[in-house]
């Protein structure tokens, strides 16, 4: 389950990363069609591009191909879509296309197989969606690394200390040095990352603390706090939930002792 989901992380970056460069590329041939469309890959997009990479260079047969509201701009399509696309971009727009297209269609082939894995974990799925800021991937994306059999991590503190979100220590000669937070599961993180962006948009507590940490240390060091706080929340959704399978979530229970203490068993594919 990890290594699906953090494959079908990877394809989704990968597909992006090809968008950027096409939409770069248009750029290099002056054709600033971004400025217009949101989103150039779109029905509208695709209609134009496939277009532009056959040898259609009038512009005002590309805007004409515009679907639905992106009608009513017609007008400014045709100023953005007179550039000078050449032959040498057609070649590398074409390659993109052809790239943006595979990338997803294996996206979506992975998008099934997680689905299949994460059958028995429905229940958890959904608990872990209704918190603010997590969606369904994200929530997919949480159970493959931390697992849904929370009796190996006494408290929420746990969590936040093994996903290494918590400021190291380190005492020396009397001294104490702050050394930051560790490093841990960098799949983790980034998933933790993209729950805190939505939540730092949204009208609620966690998006107010986001914003008020913004705004007095700056927004370069103000994700640990809100991860901080999302973190625990996975224990708080699953605290006794169990899978019906349990062949990659943690079974191990902490000792019985009056100390609060590390559990010694961790998920397997998540060790930072």
């Amino acid at each position: 389950m990890p290594a699906l989901a953090g494959y079908r992380r990877s394809l989704t970056e990968d597909r992006t990363r090809e968008m950027q460069r096409g939409e770069k590329l248009l750029e290099d041939a002056q054709a600033k069609l971004s400025s217009v469309i949101s989103d150039i890959f779109g029905i509208s997009g695709r209609q134009m591009l496939p277009a532009l990479v056959d040898g259609q260079r009038d512009p005002r047969a590309l805007a004409g191909m515009a679907w639905g509201s992106m009608r009513g701009k017609i007008p400014v399509l045709e100023e953005a879509l007179r550039g000078f696309f050449t032959d040498h971009h057609a070649v590398l727009l074409r390659i993109m296309l052809d790239n943006i297209d595979r990338l997803g269609e294996q996206a979506a082939l992975l998008d099934a197989e997680v689905e299949r894995a994460m059958s028995p974990f429905s229940a958890q799925a959904t608990q872990l969606d209704e918190i603010t800021g997590v969606g369904l991937v994200a929530a997919q994306e949480l159970i493959a690394e931390i697992g849904v059999e929370m009796s190996c991590l006494p408290t929420a503190v746990h969590l936040v200390s093994w996903t290494k979100f918590c400021p190291q220590t380190h005492e020396s000669a009397g001294r104490k040095k702050g050394k930051g937070r560790g490093k841990g599961n960098r799949w983790l993180a980034s998933t933790l990352g993209r729950i805190v962006f939505s939540v730092s948009k949204s009208d609620t507590f966690l998006g107010e603390r986001h914003r008020r940490i913004a705004r007095r240390r700056g927004k370069p060091r103000l994700w640990s706090p809100p991860e901080t706080r999302c973190s625990p929340s996975s224990t708080s959704f699953c605290p006794t939930l169990r899978p019906t399978s349990t062949t990659w979530a943690p079974t191990t229970t902490p000792p019985a002792s009056t100390k609060t203490v590390v559990p010694a068993a961790w998920p397997a594919s998540s060790k930072p």
